[in-house]
């Protein structure tokens, strides 16, 4: 039987690969762009919660601060949390601790306490706001 660390840095590893080559395709433009991914969007018309973020990603990844912004300011931290992690995973693998692991466990433990999930969502629901009010 698996243990929970190997399988967190098996699903990891795969997230990583995947996450990789599109953030590269994206990069350099190989990829069409035809359709939106996001299904929120293409049914109700309104922008998802995350609306924004991969375009803020690119921007950010373009050296374009003030465009992440404008985007969706989530988009940087989400950028800059997948940044660390991928750091993180690739420490792990290198030296066999568990760095990334105890930090995912912690910040799960973080968001069980009601008042940094409320301020959280808080947060989300009003940058998702905004990014309505935009036309995202």
């Amino acid at each position: 039987m698996k243990t929970l660390s190997h399988r967190f840095y098996l699903f990891y590893a795969g997230f990583i690969a995947v996450a990789a080559a599109w953030a590269i395709a994206q990069f350099f433009h190989w990829l069409p762009n035809i359709f939106s991914l996001c299904l929120f969007k293409s049914i109700t018309g309104l922008a998802c919660p995350g609306c924004g973020t991969t375009r803020a990603g690119l921007a950010l990844l373009d050296g374009n601060i003030l465009a992440a912004l404008e985007t969706n300011p989530v988009g940087i931290i989400t950028t800059i949390v997948l940044a660390v992690s991928a750091l993180l995973f690739s420490y792990d693998v290198f030296t066999g601790e568990k760095v990334l692991l105890t930090t995912a466990q912690k910040a799960e433990c973080a968001l069980k306490n009601p008042r940094v999930l409320i301020s959280a969502l808080t947060l989300i629901l009003m940058n998702w706001s905004w990014s309505i009010v935009k036309g995202l």
